[in-house]
């Protein structure tokens, strides 16, 4: 496989690169936008992550005023 190729096996590790919520272990996330960025929100504990390079943290909540969901996280 060259470089510019995508193993499709992982393929959906792009789109949902968390498979449970680090802090309430549900698998219940969806991909929401705060106007920048792709961030997922626990529909379990209402908490938003972000993942990007490796890492995996806490969206502050006042910060995602342009997010559909703030007022469910805020």
């Amino acid at each position: 496989m060259s470089e510019d190729e995508i193993d499709l096996g992982e393929a959906h590790l792009l789109e949902h690169p968390l498979h449970t919520c680090p802090k309430c272990d549900s698998a219940k996330l969806v991909p929401v936008r705060d106007g920048n960025d792709v961030n997922f929100l626990c529909l379990e504990c209402s908490r938003c992550w972000h993942v990007e390079l490796g890492r995996v943290w806490r969206v502050d909540p006042g910060t995602c005023e342009r997010c559909e969901h703030f007022g469910r996280c805020a």
